[in-house]
């Protein structure tokens, strides 16, 4: 798990590996830093090779995510 504060909330991103494909599906919880109880999860339909790779892309879009919709 990777964790980085942007602006004022905290992203940690994640990875899980799905069972079938054996690949790494990116996730994300974006945490507001005057509100740590509120919480907004964030998941992709992408699978990666590598939990590196799909840990990356989660925290890219978290952050994409923030500037376009706090």
């Amino acid at each position: 798990m990777q964790e980085e504060k942007y602006n004022d909330y905290t992203i940690q991103s994640n990875a899980y590996q799905d069972e079938e494909t054996d690949k790494w599906v990116p996730q994300a919880k974006i945490l507001r830093a005057d509100q740590n109880e509120e919480e907004y999860p964030l998941t992709w339909e992408r699978e990666f090779d590598t939990r590196e790779e799909a840990e990356s892309f989660a925290m890219q879009s978290a952050q994409f995510y923030i500037e376009n919709h706090f």
